[in-house]
């Protein structure tokens, strides 16, 4: 799977005994470090890792079970692996809310940097199914959310199924004048973050708009944006039915809330409306 066990001090008979997506996540969030332009500089940094990871499976599927096969497919060795191979000081953990994992971990990372736990952090999230989809005991089956052949078409009239995806993606944080000091590579700025709960609606795995409504209502205040201003809205789109329409009333009843109507978003009297999912699926834990 092309993972270069050696240059992260791995021997190849261990990095076969480590879960995928943790040789995935190293990967990524090594090329993420490079890209900011602190490859020389991470080494015994006071650095922390928030990363959203999914239940493991890849256990299930090794022929022989043992101590390196335990610890490589042990879900919260995936942060600390990372932090122990590089020599990170800051916070390392997972954490585990569907679809909303890898958000969450960079919203808890941005957290992590205003409370002071570290000066640095990387956060993304990872989801590389070892099993096959199709089989019975999988949720998205049970849950009916997924059906052979269908295709990802988010906020379409005709669209009924998800689309299940896989891949892992890992940005570097730090506050905004620290990575301008530095000089490092600044492709974004994070205004506000959060996170809510629905509370009790109409289902346990059921969105709702309330929630949902009130957490931009809320982000959008902390961050001081005008929604007159916004000109593009990237949404989860999951590309069913219920769970579209549901984020598209949220999404119109926060833009009410500031009395902005959908007609008078900005100045061109429009806004883009898009989901990332129709181009990569949904990608679980890592989208």
């Amino acid at each position: 799977d092309k993972f270069d066990a050696n240059f992260f001090g791995i021997s190849p008979e261990e990095a076969l005994c480590i879960d995928p997506q943790q040789r995935f996540f190293l990967r990524i969030a090594w090329e993420a470090i490079e890209d900011a332009g602190l490859a020389a500089s991470i080494f015994g940094s006071d650095t922390g890792v928030y990363i959203g990871y999914p239940e493991e499976k890849y256990l299930q599927i090794l022929r022989h079970v043992n101590k390196e096969s335990a610890l490589g497919t042990h879900p919260p060795f995936t942060a600390t692996r990372l932090s122990y191979h590089l020599d990170l000081r800051g916070p390392a953990f997972l954490v585990n809310a569907a679809c909303s994992s890898s958000l969450l971990a960079a919203h808890l990372a941005c957290e992590g940097l205003r409370n002071g736990d570290c000066k640095t952090a990387i956060a993304g999230g990872v989801s590389i199914d070892c099993l096959p989809l199709c089989i019975k005991t999988n949720i998205w089956n049970l849950a009916g959310f997924v059906k052979q052949g269908a295709k990802c078409r988010p906020f379409d009239e005709n669209s009924q199924h998800m689309v299940i995806g896989e891949g892992c993606a890992a940005v570097v944080l730090k506050p905004l004048q620290d990575a301008i000091d530095d000089a490092n590579h600044i492709y974004g700025v994070i205004c506000s973050s959060g996170a809510n709960q629905n509370g009790l609606t109409n289902g346990l795995s059921a969105p709702h708009p309330r929630g949902q409504c009130d957490l931009l209502v809320s982000s959008w205040k902390k961050a001081e944006i005008d929604p007159r201003q916004i000109e593009y809205f990237e949404a989860h789109g999951s590309g069913t039915k219920l769970g579209d329409t549901i984020e598209l009333t949220a999404i119109q009843m926060a833009f009410d809330r500031f009395k902005a109507k959908k007609a008078q978003i900005n100045n061109s009297n429009k806004a883009c409306l898009g989901s990332v999912k129709a181009n990569f699926g949904d990608l679980g834990e890592g989208a």
